[in-house]
């Protein structure tokens, strides 16, 4: 970390969390219009494509968090803050955190499998999570790149954030 805190942005792991579950809850900005016309090009629901493009926002910040603070006492803080609001969540609506560690699981084993010379890791992503979906064509193609796209932006937003920031943690 920086010595000199005085320039740099401090935050607590609660308020980083806070945070990183708006990133994942509220969709970006020209998503709800993208889904709308990608669910009917696929003939798939909105709220299918929205909820699977959710738990691909849920995999981006946790797999940046895990990548960016690896095995430190700030990672587990904040996550910890991150995973609560899927407990409460799942107590509106029974199932999510069923779903979120499903999907998290199916993600992560993507992360394993991603070989040389096929597209990285953010082309591997978009491709789950268009599988994830019935349709076809070229859709469903522009539904791995817009998938793709939003895991590769908000990896790199997350991971700017957590490096860039002083962390503060309770016993400092």
């Amino acid at each position: 970390m920086n010595q000199d805190r005085t320039t740099r942005r401090q935050a607590t792991a609660a308020e980083l969390s806070a945070l990183l579950v708006e990133a994942v809850c509220v969709p970006g900005p020209g998503e709800q219009q993208a889904v709308a016309l990608l669910a009917t090009a696929l003939n798939v629901g909105p709220e299918a494509i929205a909820e699977e493009l959710l738990y691909l926002r849920a995999f981006a910040v946790d797999f940046a968090v895990l990548m960016s603070l690896g095995d430190t006492p700030a990672k587990d803080q904040i996550l910890a803050h991150y995973y609560e609001h899927w407990q409460r969540l799942d107590q509106e609506a029974e199932g999510a955190r069923a779903a979120l560690k499903e999907r998290l699981q199916a993600y992560a084993a993507v992360v394993g499998d991603v070989t040389p010379g096929h597209g990285g890791l953010a082309r591997q992503l978009g491709i789950a999570l268009a599988g994830r979906l019935q349709g076809e064509g070229e859709a469903l193609g522009e539904l791995m790149v817009f998938g793709a796209r939003l895991f590769a932006v908000l990896y790199d937003e997350v991971t700017t954030l957590l490096t860039e920031i002083d962390i503060l943690l309770p016993d400092e």
